[in-house]
């Protein structure tokens, strides 16, 4: 009986020592083992506000974080059906490490049939890192950055 509690206690507090949290993107919160979809809100501003839609495959165990970013400019239908079909593959339980994956950056240019310019007639793949305080591009490009 000794024995039996000792492990029980010994795996309670590995598990407690060991437990990682949740990987947050937006509006989604994945925690170890859990795949997750929603939103990074970009507020309204000068110019009109956007929901990007993003997915976060948080692996059960530790490892690396890849960001995929699909459909920057309007016209990247192939990268944004590849990146709903790499979701539907992920198995988070079976992973280490995680997988965040925006699968439509520019949802203002592929909503309006635009090939490259937004709602503030810039280049969303030239705004790297972005600007907190600046236009839809430049905001958003800081927005999707994980916490």
């Amino acid at each position: 009986m000794k024995h039996g509690i000792v492990v029980c206690l010994v795996s309670f507090v590995a598990t407690g020592l060991f437990a990682r949290d949740p990987l947050s993107v937006g509006s989604v919160a994945a925690n170890p083992g859990q795949k997750v979809s929603g939103w990074i809100d970009v507020p309204r501003g000068s110019d009109e506000g956007t929901k990007i839609p993003v997915s976060v495959a948080h692996g059960a165990k530790s490892g690396p974080v890849l960001a995929l970013i699909a459909g920057t400019h309007g016209y990247e239908y192939r990268s944004i059906i590849a990146l709903q079909r790499v979701l539907a593959a992920l198995d988070p339980a079976l992973m280490s490490g995680s997988v965040i994956l925006v699968q439509m950056a520019n949802p203002t240019t592929f909503y309006g049939r635009r090939v490259y310019y937004g709602a503030d007639g810039k280049n969303l793949n030239r705004m790297y890192p972005g600007d907190p305080k600046g236009r839809s591009a430049s905001g958003s490009r800081t927005r999707s950055r994980p916490r």
